[in-house]
């Protein structure tokens, strides 16, 4: 009978930003690493991982003495090297931003150590997409570790071992810890670990990780005299292996091993998908401008303008770094976003000034007879789109296709059917196009709001949004026996009692006010004020173009300043969405503002959006749910969610950095703002009279998009970009050129297209699109410009087989919910 096996790493997790900022953690890493390169040369048999490129970097630019140490313990095979580039939240950063963390790591690895690293390595990552597995296989990795499901609190994942499969069928060998990130090898961890394994999967083997965690320290003598005891042992097949090692003796197990196909849901801090809203919205604000920024200088570069790759990759690892699990969760110090907002600012504006010099350079190719403005749309399909300009007297176009109002100054225009991933000139002048026109009209109490797709219908006693129509259709989709659309307010105040019921259970969730959710857990039920008794209801603007009603409330708490929220519903003519605007002056303690959204219909299932894709969860108040679904009260989505009836006939709801929902079969609610104390500094007592979080002023945008029975999944994944991404605008003065007034240079048929931007190696452009309908299709894209040769590629940009082009159409067969890039030579 063969012997258990033991497998051993040491092992110093290190949070790049925490309880302290980054400037600690570049300390942090020289001594951690400093210290496990002495104990190295004393015992030649030790072998160490350590996650994130970025903590390489600094040391290369930092401390390069320890760098080369490290490059010579790398190359004997006892220093492992793992992805990503720091240790992400994978629930709320746009997929985009995964590839870039995995292929930027892959990169330095290579180039620096001559290593291909393989294992992507996030022992403390608040939970993970569904669409991780295929991001993880197309960019080049095969394995993945973690041990945070250890901290769930209603039921824990039945597996440590197992193949974790993405919705395209793609697959990660994957391990969950028996044990924690760090610690000693004792023979009662070892032994108690290899019987859960035994429990679960039918043989024995464990993966054990040694050393100081968090605040780095690596490890020290006792830790490494203690793990030769376990080497000694006969009773083991014991050594020290590194994670590429350890991973490729569980591999041979082959079929032997379990399959999941769905998310990695932490039943656990759940507050971290709302916690630190301002600096939540600015990283949201900072991914599409970089996402924006890199269409329009490649299309510019095909026009003969400079790609500024290092620019935008400099901004890029700005926003890699703060996609860092601590600081993208809001579960770090005051002093941590403060910088992180200043960075995140930082990259929206160098990024925004990078696509208007793209813009310039498209412009001044195109030939204008009079004075014109050229809106430039960013998306790889048609859209409409409400600009806001100033300086113009009058805007139509030839074909009538603007419609303009004046609001202070501004001239607000309805552009209509704006070219794919190209442009439109309209032409200045006295006279007004013609066009869609927003309705407005005051009834029996209500004030209602109707364009060509939607009716809604606001209270003027509540200010609550009381009804949403599709047009031509007579069902109203918001209860307004539950008083319609409003925001409630929680008590959401510390309550000890809940804990992790896995070998983590000794942390009681009353210690993590700003990682946690309490407002279905106060011990006197669920409290909660519904805002429904404004101080004025207003109709302030009443336009062809949009119109506008402003509600304004006061909630009063006490010991408190009064909070002061300003609602306004938002109507355009050409867009099938009413955006309801917050302008929030947030005094509350210990509170979570929700926008509740009744509907009047049954859903068993919602879905909601994640990194390239989207997960389907079910109501966890149904009595069909599991306990993986009933732990699901609090849960992750990007820039939408959707609640529909079978048919198709529902509502979305779309946000510009929101990323908390709930969902009850007839109910879906956005969290929008949370008021938890911050964490201790390192060091300081863990107390709970801290400075207040999220206080001040907030600003944000949502949107409820009700859709026709029929929709697709792609309806709403296009609309939440054309919601979140604005055409661009610059005015011109007449010149000659090569272009005509309007021109496409990329459109992409079935699918969505959000990626175009130069190829790592330099030689070409990559377009990334995803497939969101479940639907195996043939995916056509139309270039506007003369090109060479089209590839198919992963996410890594290594050929998959060269694509056959006709005219500067490209076919090829997409899978259901593929992610498929393609390179283009030009």
């Amino acid at each position: 009978m063969s012997k258990p096996k033991v497998r051993l790493i040491g092992h110093s997790h290190i949070d790049a930003a925490w309880l302290w900022t980054w400037k600690e953690t570049v300390e942090i890493c020289c001594k951690t690493f400093s210290n496990v390169l002495k104990l190295m040369k004393k015992y030649p048999e030790l072998k160490f991982v350590q996650s994130s490129a970025q903590f390489y970097k600094w040391m290369e630019e930092r401390y390069p003495q320890i760098f080369e140490e490290i490059r010579r313990r790398v190359k004997e095979g006892r220093w492992a090297l793992t992805g990503p580039w720091v240790e992400f939240d994978a629930n709320m950063p746009h997929g985009e931003t995964l590839v870039r963390h995995f292929i930027y790591a892959k990169q330095y690895f290579r180039e620096k150590f001559g290593v291909d690293v393989k294992t992507v390595w996030l022992p403390d990552t608040f939970g993970f997409c569904a669409t991780l597995p295929q991001i993880m296989a197309g960019c080049g990795y095969r394995y993945f570790l973690s041990q945070k499901l250890r901290w769930n609190d209603t039921i824990l994942y039945p597996f440590n071992y197992f193949w974790w499969e993405g919705a395209d069928g793609s697959r990660i060998l994957a391990f969950q810890t028996f044990g924690g990130y760090f610690g000693t090898p004792s023979l009662d961890r070892i032994d108690r670990e290899l019987k859960e394994c035994r429990l679960k999967h039918g043989f024995e083997m464990t993966y054990v990780l040694i050393g100081y965690g968090d605040h780095g320290g690596g490890l020290d003598e006792e830790m490494i005299e203690e793990a030769h005891s376990i080497l000694k042992n006969e009773a083991y097949d014991a050594k020290f292996a590194t994670p590429e090692e350890f991973f490729k003796e569980v591999e041979r197990l082959g079929d032997r091993l379990p399959v999941w196909r769905d998310e990695l849901y932490l039943q656990y801090h759940r507050g971290t998908y709302s916690t630190q809203a301002r600096f939540k919205k600015l990283y949201r604000a900072a991914e599409l401008a970089l996402i924006e920024a890199e269409k329009v200088r490649s299309v510019a570069a095909w026009l003969g303008l400079r790609y500024p790759s290092q620019e935008l990759r400099d901004l890029w690892v700005k926003v890699l770094f703060n996609s860092f699990h601590d600081i993208l969760a809001g579960s770090s110090i005051a002093e941590v976003y403060e910088e992180a907002e200043k960075d995140m600012r930082e990259v929206i504006i160098k990024a925004s000034k990078l696509a208007e010099q793209g813009l310039a350079h498209i412009a001044s190719k195109v030939k204008l007879h009079v004075k014109s403005l050229v809106v430039f749309n960013t998306l790889p399909w048609s859209r409409s789109a409400v600009v806001e300009l100033e300086g113009v007297e009058g805007l139509s176009s030839s074909r009538d296709l603007a419609l303009v109002q004046e609001d202070k100054g501004k001239v607000i225009a309805a552009l209509r059917d704006l070219p794919p991933l190209g442009y439109r000139a309209y032409k200045l002048a006295s006279d007004r196009g013609e066009g869609p026109k927003v309705k407005v009209s005051k009834l029996r109490g209500r004030i209602a709001l109707e364009n060509d797709y939607l009716k809604v219908e606001i209270d003027v006693k509540t200010g609550a949004l009381v009804g949403l129509y599709v047009r031509g259709s007579d069902k109203n989709l918001v209860d307004e026996g539950r008083d319609g659309v409003h925001v409630q307010i929680f008590v959401d105040k510390p309550t000890p009692g809940r804990k992790a019921i896995g070998s983590a259970g000794l942390y009681d969730s009353y210690a993590f006010d700003a990682w946690e959710v309490y407002a279905f857990q106060q011990i006197d039920g669920v409290k909660y004020e519904s805002l429904l008794s404004p101080e004025s209801v207003e109709v302030v603007e009443e336009g062809p173009v949009r119109a506008q009603v402003v509600i304004k409330y006061r909630f009063k708490q006490e010991g408190r300043p009064d909070s002061m929220f300003e609602i306004s519903y938002v109507l355009c003519s050409v867009l099938p969405w009413v955006e309801i605007r917050f302008r929030v002056d947030w005094r509350a303690e210990r509170r979570m503002a929700k926008l509740f959204v009744p509907v009047t219909f049954y859903s068993e299932y919602a879905l909601f959006d994640q990194p390239y894709g989207w997960v389907k969860r079910r109501n966890p108040l149904s009595p069909n749910a599991t306990l993986y679904d009933r732990a699901k009260w609090e849960v992750p989505g990007i820039m939408w969610a959707d609640i529909s009836r079978e048919d198709g006939l529902g509502v979305s709801i779309l946000d510009d950095g929101r990323y908390g929902y709930d969902f009850g079969g007839d109910f879906i609610r956005l969290t929008l703002l949370r008021s938890p104390r911050y964490p201790p500094k390192w060091g300081q007592p863990w107390t709970y009279e801290t400075e207040l979080a999220d206080q001040g002023l907030h600003e944000f945008r949502v949107a409820l998009y009700p859709h026709p029975p029929g929709w697709k999944v792609s309806d709403t994944v296009k609309t939440a970009y054309e919601f979140a991404v604005q055409p661009l605008c610059r005015l011109e003065e007449p010149h000659e050129g090569e272009f005509p007034e309007e021109k496409s240079f990329l459109e992409i048929r079935e699918g969505v297209g959000v990626v175009l931007k130069e190829s790592e190696d330099g030689n070409g452009f990559v377009l990334r699109l995803y497939e969101v309908d479940e639907k195996r299709t043939e995916t056509k894209v139309v270039i506007g410009v003369p090109v060479k040769r089209a590839f198919k590629v992963n996410l890594a940009e290594e050929s998959k087989g060269e694509i056959e082009i006709s005219e500067s159409l490209l076919k090829l067969i997409v899978k259901p919910r593929e992610i498929i890039s393609i390179k283009l030579i030009i």
